[in-house]
């Protein structure tokens, strides 16, 4: 049996009727099938019950990059750098996030999903990389291939991400906000040479793992990153076998 693995929907709106849609990039989906799980999309609710039911259905999780995250949910104003965002779809996120800690089940969020993670253990977030005052590196990538790299990442040791990839990897590159102030029971794992944090863990579990790059864009071209998605689905697999002793 394969591992169900949650992919959160983000939301879009449709140009011709101007319908919101629910929508999740097709890179994510090959990511977590190419691993050997079985992806499925939770679609975008404020039900609290929906996703609490979405949370025991799954055994892992994914979530996707996207818009920013409104600050007032973390105690901040707006910044005039600050981009556009979906207050309710940042909700309903932030939800979904707390509800799959509680459940000490495996996540990984990628680019926004990092952001995520963050806030939902009380972090914060920068809202603009020109707010830390020390960003020196190029951090959105534009023109560019999307499985083009653009800096190097090098982790801490110890961490699962240095177990994966050993002590630096080159990794693409499309934001403009990073991770701040940590979230309760996370470490910054990888950083960027002007000091960016790139990819968070959560204390004591074998994989809550945020990442600030977009490492579903480089599995169509070759398996550099497939260990992040491996981990995932294998440490989801060790639920099926938990949940159907």
């Amino acid at each position: 049996m394969k591992p169900l693995i949650g992919i959160a929907s983000n939301l879009t709106v449709e140009s011709s009727f101007h319908l919101e849609q629910n929508v999740v990039g097709c890179h994510y989906i090959e990511s977590i099938k190419k691993s050997g799980g079985l992806p499925i999309l939770i679609p975008f609710t404020l039900n609290h019950a929906d996703i609490c039911t979405y949370v025991t259905l799954c055994q892992g999780f994914l979530f996707c990059g996207g818009g920013d995250i409104n600050p007032l949910l973390f105690g901040e104003n707006p910044h005039a750098l600050n981009g556009s965002g979906h207050v309710e779809l940042d909700q309903f996120h932030l939800f979904l996030m707390e509800k799959i800690l509680s459940a000490n089940k495996p996540v990984l969020g990628i680019c926004r999903g990092i952001q995520i993670l963050n806030v939902a253990c009380g972090g914060s977030i920068y809202q603009d990389l020109s707010l830390t005052g020390n960003s020196t590196i190029k951090h959105m990538q534009s023109e560019a291939k999307r499985h083009f790299v653009t800096h190097k990442v090098t982790f801490i040791e110890g961490t699962i991400l240095q177990e994966l990839f050993g002590h630096e990897v080159y990794t693409n590159s499309y934001h403009h906000q990073a991770v701040n102030k940590l979230g309760d029971n996370l470490i910054a794992s990888g950083f960027t040479d002007d000091g960016i944090i790139e990819a968070l863990e959560m204390l004591s579990h074998p994989f809550q793992v945020g990442v600030q790059w977009h490492p579903e864009n480089f599995i169509q071209v070759g398996n550099a990153m497939l260990p992040l998605f491996e981990r995932l689905v294998d440490t989801a697999m060790q639920r099926v076998v938990f949940e159907g002793a």
